[in-house]
């Protein structure tokens, strides 16, 4: 089982113009929630938001990422990312149309640079559960079912926000695979 789960801290968003959005906010944080077999990571809040339980994850930065292995894992076969705001890596591998996931942790000698690897890197060590297998078609449809529905989300929240240059960034990754998302989006 892959599934990514997201919702956006809305309040503060729904009367923030374009302009201040992208000089001042950048990224739209709230709750993500990665569950990859028997892991998961992250927190998904269902129930109301209040002002003094604000979501602090950067959830367009994740959704990058995830594009970016979307778009990558056929390509190299291997994307590992540092997991934002952590200092541990998800590994994904393809093999046979199989995405094999791992946890894993670089040691102190930082050798991997940057925060994405497309190559395996040998100095990583692993933990928690291992091998999480997902099916190559499951693992890209859930990370653009997930795009759309923050996306979706978003547009709800504030229309003029999909026209951010962090949205425009995802919207660019998602483009790679679907071609006539962005005109689906932008109409508002």
């Amino acid at each position: 089982m892959f599934k990514i789960r997201t919702r956006i801290d809305d309040e503060e968003l729904k009367n923030i113009s374009l302009s201040v959005f992208n000089e001042e906010w950048g990224n739209v944080e709230g709750f993500i929630e990665v569950t990859i077999g028997e892991a998961t990571m992250g927190y998904y809040h269902e129930g109301s938001l209040h002002p003094n339980v604000p979501g602090c994850e950067w959830i367009t930065w994740w959704l990058s990422l995830f594009l970016d292995c979307a778009d990558m894992i056929t390509k190299t076969s291997y994307v590992a990312f540092s997991k934002p705001e952590e200092g541990s890596w998800l590994e994904f591998v393809l093999r046979d149309d199989v995405v094999i996931f791992n946890n894993a942790l670089e040691p102190e000698q930082n050798y991997l640079r940057g925060i994405t690897q497309y190559k395996k890197n040998y100095h990583l060590s692993y933990w928690g559960p291992r091998d999480m297998e997902v099916g190559l078609n499951d693992f890209l449809k859930e990370i653009y079912r997930a795009t759309e529905s923050f996306l979706d989300e978003l547009k709800s929240i504030n229309p003029q926000l999909i026209e951010s240059e962090v949205v425009k960034g995802i919207l660019e990754l998602y483009e790679k695979r679907h071609q006539h998302c962005k005109k689906a989006f932008l109409k508002i």
